[in-house]
């Protein structure tokens, strides 16, 4: 998986997470719109450093090579 690959993977599954488990789970007031926005900047800005600033792989992040 290519670098785009392994970025869209952690973006989608942290905002995945954030959407469907985190916020719920907190039960943050803010409404589904706000709580989409605010996954999709967190989970943008959380793999845009560890694809490109710390040169994560996904096969790194799982254990597999």
């Amino acid at each position: 998986m290519g670098r785009f690959g392994d970025f869209t993977a952690i973006w989608f599954g942290t905002l995945a997470v954030l959407n469907f488990a985190v916020f719920p789970a907190l039960g943050a007031p803010f409404g589904i719109y706000i709580e989409t926005g605010v996954s999709a900047l967190a989970g943008f800005a959380l793999a845009a450093v560890l694809v490109f600033h710390r040169d994560v792989s996904l096969p790194t992040v799982v254990g597999s090579e």
